[in-house]
């Protein structure tokens, strides 16, 4: 569960009495006056699970998955899709001259498709500018492409902003789906989300939790309030620093931490933003909104710290000082040896994907 889902669900909660009452019969049902939380406690807190899918629901992190580009011929059921000419197309709303059906799409453009599904169906044609675009709204038709058609939809669509620090050329989840992505994908499962990996941070989990319980509760007995969006932004962000780097990152209330949230909120605002150059790819050149700039700065930021830490991590082998045996000693690891073929780069943007997915 990400800051901003933390943050939505607090905030709907706050708005539903109710709801926040069963949550907390819940929690004191299977919590009890127990010191300490486990992880298996979690299976037994129902309610608690369905109003995080409800927020998830309501306020999705990603309203999209990366937008695909079909790189061969295709057929979904009775309809075609091809790379470069489109014939017998899914149904979908009339399009409006030259801006297509962008207006459409408002200000929650999950709930307009979802809105937009219902009269048109599960498969449906959008026009977007200068792209037309196939959306998948149902989890059958998600299924289907994601899965028996996922060679023909590999490839990706780089919106203008992730091309900053070509970012578009060294993050999983926009390079093209070949060699070296199978390799970042093993990468990935086994060294950072294997089933032994996850096991292993149990007791650094316990510990980061027991670091925020420590915190709200001096907030309380202080009668300072809780800013709910940094407490968790600290919390997930030591956590995920402190298994790829051995450290503690950034404090609570500190000026360090507050410079780090607004450099990742930046980037995550600055992809999810909307951007003429994507509709129209022709005046990308001229960056009409400035878009390509801010991701410039705000990108170059993460990734600065980012570097200082990596570099600092190399100094220290060089030096021969002990090794921390975690998850940046593993990439380096990788990086000097031959099987994956990790740049410096690579690393940065890695350990800037993960930043962002799990602290956002």
């Amino acid at each position: 569960m990400t800051q901003s889902t933390v943050e939505w669900a607090m905030t709907e909660v706050l708005a539903n009495p109710k709801k926040m009452t069963n949550a907390k019969n819940e929690l004191s049902s299977v919590i009890g006056e127990k010191k300490q939380t486990k992880e298996s406690d979690i299976s037994r807190l129902t309610y608690l699970q369905a109003l995080i899918k409800e927020t998830l629901r309501l306020h999705p992190p990603g309203p999209f998955l990366v937008p695909r580009w079909a790189d061969r011929e295709d057929e979904i059921g009775a309809w075609s899709h091809f790379r470069r000419r489109w014939q017998n197309l899914p149904p979908g709303p009339y399009p409006f001259p030259i801006i297509g059906n962008i207006l459409q799409l408002g200000r929650n453009p999950h709930r307009s498709l979802a809105d937009l599904s219902k009269t048109h169906g599960p498969l449906m044609s959008l026009k977007l500018g200068n792209s037309l675009t196939v959306v998948a709204s149902s989890p059958e038709i998600a299924k289907l492409l994601l899965q028996e058609h996922d060679q023909a939809f590999s490839g990706r669509t780089i919106p203008a902003a992730a091309e900053a620090h070509d970012h578009h050329k060294h993050s999983m989840a926009l390079i093209p789906a070949g060699e070296r992505w199978r390799k970042a994908r093993k990468l990935c499962r086994e060294r950072m989300f294997s089933t032994r990996q996850l096991d292993a941070g149990a007791g650094l989990r316990a510990e980061k939790v027991r670091k925020l319980l420590d915190y709200t509760r001096g907030c309380s007995a202080s009668g300072r309030a809780v800013d709910v969006g940094e407490a968790a932004f600290v919390t997930a962000s030591n956590l995920l620093t402190a298994t790829l780097f051995s450290v503690d990152l950034i404090e609570f209330e500190s000026d360090a931490t507050q410079q780090m949230k607004e450099a990742i909120e930046g980037v995550t605002k600055i992809l999810g933003a909307p951007n003429v150059a994507d509709f129209f790819p022709f005046v990308k050149r001229w960056d009409p909104q400035g878009i390509k700039k801010r991701s410039e700065i705000c990108f170059g930021k993460v990734l600065g710290v980012l570097g200082g830490i990596i570099r600092e991590r190399l100094e220290s082998r060089s030096m021969g000082l002990q090794r921390k045996n975690d998850l940046l000693d593993a990439l380096v690891d990788l990086m000097e040896g031959t099987e994956y073929d990790l740049s410096f780069k690579d690393i940065q943007h890695i350990l800037l994907v993960n930043s962002i997915s799990l602290t956002n």
